[in-house]
């Protein structure tokens, strides 16, 4: 498995590969810590496409260091980022819906089996009118009321 370490050294490559378009880092315990080395990589890349970083345990911490990649000019390439089950709640949530306010490439956001609640619902309810590009927002099994279903329709 990669942990920490093993990001930190996928995410230097990040910031000068230009040839890598998938990356799968699903069920690697890379915590926020790699979340956070990978992210830094990803602000400065070009050429991926594909992000997957399922059940790697990187919580809020970890998202919105993702999230800050995603707003930067260097991460406008990626077009797809899974990473449900990463006990993202409310806070990763918003900071990943501004952050797409200014990401016009990212087309599907896989969130499902995180802790997002009605304050994630709410936060991507209000991404949606602002032309966003997004096609695909999975929000399966993220703790979700009816009340939070209602703002999202």
């Amino acid at each position: 498995a990669i942990g920490p370490a093993g990001a930190a050294a996928l995410g230097k490559l990040l910031e000068t590969n230009t040839g890598l378009e998938k990356l799968f880092m699903n069920e690697n315990p890379i915590g926020a810590e790699g979340a956070k080395a990978l992210a830094a990589g990803l602000g400065k890349n070009k050429g991926l496409t594909t992000l997957w970083m399922s059940s790697c345990g990187m919580g809020d911490e970890g998202a919105t260091s993702l999230a800050g990649a995603l707003a930067k000019t260097g991460a406008k390439s990626l077009e797809v980022l899974d990473i449900w089950n990463n006990s993202i709640g409310p806070t990763g949530a918003q900071a990943i819906a501004t952050a797409l306010e200014n990401n016009h490439r990212l087309r599907t956001l896989e969130l499902r089996l995180n802790p997002v609640g009605d304050a994630g619902a709410a936060a991507f309810a209000a991404l949606m009118p602002k032309n966003v590009p997004l096609t695909t927002l999975d929000l399966i099994s993220t703790g979700i009321s009816d009340s939070g279903r209602q703002v999202l329709q």
